[in-house]
C-alpha cells in the first residue's frame, strides 16, 4: 500500500513546492537522489545475510515513524477541493485485470499457454481491462482521467515511464536470482553489488535534473532510454563465469540510464498538466510505476521459464539456466529500446505551465 500511495503523494506535494527556488526537475532529481541512498545506506544484502530476511521489513519501521513524525510538522494545511469519492467498482476492474494478467504470464510456461486456465486469464485480462475503461469514461470522477492521454507530451512521457519501470524491475527480479543461482554469490555479496544501481542514480539524478531546465526532456529521456537498453544488453552477455567488476559495470550502466531518463520525465509529465490536476498527473506516473512492476515480473519470469525448459533438452543445468537468463534480458531490452520511439514521440522541448 506503501508503495501505490506515497510516490503519488510526494510527487504531486514535490511540484507544488517549487516557489522555494528550484525547478521541479532539481526538486524530483534530488528526492530520487535521497531516497536511493536510504536504500544504499540499508544495505539490505549485509543485513539478511546476517539477521535474516524479516530484519529488511523492520528497518523500515524507524524510518516510516520519522517520516509521519517530520510531515506533520513540515507540510501545511491545504483547503479541502470540492467532494472527491473514490470509484471502487474502478478499482476492482483494474484489479482483476490485472490479477489475471499476471497470473497468466507467470503461469503460462508451467502450465502451457493453450491450457483452458491460462487462455482464461488472458481473456479476463483484455476483458476486464475494456471494462475498466469504459468505466473510467463514463463516470465523473475516475481513478485515471484517461482524456489526459490526448495530451501528446503527457501520454508520450507516461508510455515512456511504462516501459522504463518494466526495465528496470525485469533487472531487480531476475538479477538476485542469476547472482545466487548462477553466480553462487553470498547475500551480503548480492546486496552490495546491487547497490551499484542506486549508488549511480544518486550521483547522476541531480545532475541530469540541472540539465534537463536548459535542453528538456525529449532529449534526456530517449538518451536514458538508451542507455537502459545497453545495459540490459550488457546483463545478457554475463554469462556464467563474468568478472565481479564485469556485473557491476552493468548495473552500474543501468543506473545512469535510470537517473538520465526519470527526473526529466517525471518533470515533463508533471509539467504538463495544470495545477488542478497535478494529483491526477502524479497517480498516474505512480500507476505506470506499478503496471511496469507487474509487467517486468510477469514478462521476464514468462520468458525465463519457457527457455529454460527449452534449453534443459539440449544443455546441461547451469548452461540452460544461463541461457534462459540471457534471453529475458534480451527481451527486456527489447522492450526498452521501444521506449525510445515512444519518448522521441513527446515532441520537441516540453513547455511547462501551470496556468
Amino acid at each position: 500500500m506503501e508503495y501505490l500511495l506515497v510516490p503519488a503523494i510526494v510527487i504531486c506535494l514535490l511540484s507544488l513546492a517549487m516557489n522555494q527556488g528550484k525547478t521541479r526537475e532539481q526538486i524530483l532529481a534530488e528526492r530520487r537522489a535521497v531516497r536511493q541512498n536510504i536504500y544504499v545506506r540499508c544495505g539490505c544484502g549485509i543485513l539478511i545475510g546476517k539477521w535474516g530476511w524479516p530484519v529488511i521489513f523492520f528497518i523500515n519501521l524507524p524510518i516510516g515513524i520519522f517520516g509521519i513524525v517530520n510531515s506533520q510538522a513540515v507540510l501545511r494545511a491545504e483547503e479541502r477541493g470540492p467532494k472527491q469519492y473514490f470509484d471502487i467498482p474502478g478499482a476492482l476492474l483494474l484489479l482483476f485485470s490485472l490479477l489475471s494478467f499476471a497470473l497468466g504470464l507467470s503461469n503460462g510456461p508451467e502450465l502451457g499457454w493453450r491450457s483452458p486456465i491460462i487462455i482464461s486469464l488472458l481473456v479476463g485480462w483484455v476483458v476486464f481491462g475494456i471494462a475498466f475503461i469504459r468505466r473510467e469514461q463514463s463516470i465523473e470522477q475516475p481513478i485515471l482521467d484517461l482524456t489526459l492521454l490526448k495530451n501528446r507530451l503527457f501520454a508520450a512521457a507516461s508510455a515512456s515511464a511504462y516501459i522504463n519501470y518494466i526495465a528496470n524491475f525485469a533487472v531487480v527480479f531476475m538479477m538476485p536470482f542469476y547472482m545466487s543461482g548462477v553466480l553462487r554469490y553470498a547475500p551480503q555479496k548480492m546486496g552490495m553489488t546491487l547497490t551499484a544501481v542506486p549508488i549511480t542514480v544518486a550521483l547522476v539524478a541531480p545532475l541530469s535534473g540541472s540539465l534537463s531546465d536548459k535542453i528538456g526532456s525529449r532529449v534526456l529521456g530517449s538518451v536514458g532510454l538508451g542507455i537502459v537498453t545497453i545495459g540490459l544488453l550488457l546483463c545478457s552477455r554475463l554469462g556464467a563465469h563474468p568478472t565481479h567488476l564485469q556485473v557491476l559495470t552493468a548495473l552500474a550502466v543501468m543506473g545512469f540510464g535510470t537517473a538520465v531518463f526519470q527526473s526529466p520525465n517525471s518533470s515533463a509529465l508533471m509539467g504538463s498538466v495544470p495545477v488542478s490536476r497535478l494529483g491526477v498527473a502524479s497517480g498516474m506516473l505512480a500507476t505506470m510505476r506499478n503496471l511496469g512492476m507487474i509487467s517486468g515480473i510477469a514478462l521476464t519470469s514468462a520468458v525465463y521459464a519457457s527457455r529454460l525448459h527449452y534449453y534443459s533438452h539440449l544443455l546441461s543445468a547451469p548452461d540452460a539456466a544461463v541461457r534462459a537468463f540471457h534471453d529475458a534480458f534480451v527481451v527486456a531490452a527489447v522492450v526498452c529500446a521501444l521506449g525510445i520511439i515512444a519518448s522521441v514521440s513527446r515532441g520537441s522541448r516540453a513547455v511547462i505551465s501551470h496556468q
